[in-house]
């Protein structure tokens, strides 16, 4: 039991330092702009997702992804799943979308304590919302990419979870 309890408390401190280090690099999107931008050669059409642990500053996985495609989609949405202290979330309260500059946009899907998350669900709501788009009303489909760092321990759901992603921000532009 006690050696249990001493791996989850190393597991979560060791965490929270990988996240303190990754947000000290880059804690603005502009910081990590001013490096991104000088290595980026070109902006593809299209949409790209990244999971994001924090809540600000851009994912590691990112900035690894331009280092080495030297490239970036048009549209790059920052999704970050946060967990509430509350036992349902209504579906009104579900995103919060903020638009950022030079293209990223913000997404933040809430899921209670009670609730399994269902990401491709509410990606499909994200689409719903900003159907008002002058690209939807053209009835212009762009490209989507997604991208998820795995981290060791996660297991296989992460690769069922990228699989519907892929298909339910299909439209997302």
């Amino acid at each position: 039991g006690a050696f249990l309890v001493l791996t989850m408390l190393v597991w979560h401190q060791g965490r929270r330092l990988v996240a303190r280090t990754y947000l000290s690099r880059y804690p603005k999107l502009g910081d990590a702009w001013s490096v991104l931008s000088k290595r980026i050669v070109t902006r593809t059409p299209g949409v790209s997702v990244f999971m994001a642990s924090a809540d600000e500053g851009v994912p590691p996985f990112l900035v690894h992804h331009v280092e080495r495609t030297r490239a970036l989609q048009q549209r790059v949405l920052l999704l970050t799943v946060v967990t509430k202290d509350v036992p349902r979330v209504e579906l009104k309260d579900r995103l919060e979308i903020r638009e950022l500059e030079h293209g990223f946009v913000r997404v933040h899907v809430y899921f209670s304590y009670f609730e399994e998350p269902d990401i491709p669900r509410a990606l499909r709501l994200a689409v719903a919302r900003r159907e008002s788009l002058q690209a939807r009303r053209q009835g212009l489909v762009p490209l989507v990419e997604f991208f998820a760092h795995r981290r060791r321990g996660v297991g296989d759901r992460l690769e069922h979870l990228v699989a519907d992603l892929r298909e339910a921000v299909i439209g997302f532009g």
